[in-house]
């Protein structure tokens, strides 16, 4: 019994990758920075805009017990009235 108890453990339990985290991701004209790795449950992570760009939104968001990053997604965008040159 304790064989098919520890087996069915193995098979149904999660990979150690895929518990308390949070998916990293890419921003336009930016990068999201965690303060660490691996993204774990209570890691901060903030937005830094490419140079010629600003923030619209909140900087920083934490990695939630749900695995998902707090507060809403934030964006770099080139601030009003600012031409863009190629």
């Amino acid at each position: 019994m304790q064989f098919a108890f520890f087996y069915m453990s193995l098979v149904t339990s999660p990979t150690p990758a895929a518990m308390d985290s949070c998916e990293r991701f890419n921003v336009d004209n930016g990068m999201f920075v965690p303060e660490h790795s691996p993204v774990r449950i209570g890691v901060k992570g903030t937005y830094q805009c490419n140079s010629g760009f600003i923030l619209n939104g909140t900087a920083e968001r934490v990695c939630t017990i749900s695995n998902e990053w707090s507060g809403q997604s934030a964006e770099c965008i080139r601030p009003p009235g600012r031409n863009v040159i190629e």
